[in-house]
């Protein structure tokens, strides 16, 4: 069989319009966003076998906001300061931070988005493509007008949010709906399960976030990466291809004549051709090898092209 040239793509074919990351930088966005993302899955992960680390963890990326992060450093420092001073002055800045702290945790609860949400998305994809998800978020609280963000939830470490941030929607009153699209980057092939989604806010203090989780598992798998061919040479008839599947083996003694050469000690005399022979004036065999079936992987997709209800086969 003829070599096979494949194509090159400048950068990984996405779905739904939602871009995936250049080639040479899927890898290095992929590793940085594995160890920062809040939305990942960490149960089971080497760093985070013990119960405490993992609360620590999903408590300071998925609850701390960026400003509630800065926040906590002079808060250690004043801790910190009251901690090893006698002094009743020292213990004034930490029960200001104390009680800012409590305040926003009391408000989080308090405010927890009231929404209803509806994830739809494709069930199979291929290695280095962008799954688009269409949510659909319904308000339902008291309180509108505020800043929502949709995301997944505990995601497989294998697959990653495109953005990694999620989608922000705008300001919905009561009653309201709207649609966002988000994106599933898929880094390896396997079968994965998803847990859901999550609609969460930074009201009213940007300290914490407030967060309501919508549980719907979904299998989703991912199919190795497909590239097109710019060709393809099949050969025809049987010829000679180590490792095959010999003929002989199923219909007997099967042989294919490949040329002429002279003849040398050792050759058997039933195989030499003695028209050569006589037309050269020497001795002239025949050489012979076996048949093997010619071996031809023919690699097709089933899955339907975007914007189609059925399969292309």
């Amino acid at each position: 069989m003829d070599a096979v040239s494949l194509p090159q793509p400048a950068e990984t074919p996405a779905r739904g319009g939602i871009a995936a990351p250049p080639a040479e930088e899927s890898a290095s966005l992929f590793f940085q966003q594995r160890q920062l993302s809040g939305t990942k899955e960490t149960t089971g992960h080497f760093f985070f076998r013990s119960v405490v680390v993992r609360w620590t963890w999903r408590f300071y990326s998925q609850r701390l906001t960026r400003a509630g992060r800065w926040l906590a450093l002079p808060s250690l420092a004043f801790l910190g300061y009251s901690l090893s001073s006698l002094e009743l002055q020292a213990y004034r800045p930490m029960a200001f931070m104390a009680g800012l702290w409590f305040v926003a945790l009391c408000a989080t609860l308090l405010f927890r988005p009231k929404v209803k949400l509806t994830a739809r998305h494709a069930e199979r994809a291929c290695a280095g493509e962008v799954i688009p998800v269409d949510v659909a978020v319904e308000q339902r609280g008291w309180l509108g007008g505020i800043d929502l963000r949709v995301l997944p939830h505990r995601l497989p470490q294998e697959m990653d949010a495109a953005p990694y941030t999620g989608a922000d929607l705008a300001p919905l009153k009561r009653g309201e709906s709207a649609t966002v699209q988000i994106g599933l980057y898929c880094a390896k092939r396997g079968a994965y399960q998803l847990k859901g989604f999550k609609a969460e806010t930074d009201y009213p203090f940007g300290i914490f976030r407030a967060y309501t989780f919508f549980p719907d598992e979904r299998a989703v798998l991912v199919y190795p990466r497909f590239d097109r061919l710019a060709r393809l040479d099949l050969s025809s008839g049987r010829r000679y291809q180590p490792g095959g599947v010999a003929l002989a083996s199923v219909l007997g003694d099967s042989t294919e004549f490949i040329g002429d050469r002279e003849f040398r000690e050792g050759d058997n005399v039933r195989d030499i051709d003695w028209r050569a022979s006589a037309r050269l004036d020497k001795l002239i065999v025949r050489e012979y090898r076996e048949e093997y079936f010619v071996r031809v992987a023919l690699a097709c997709t089933i899955l339907p092209q975007h914007g189609s209800t059925r399969s292309t086969r």
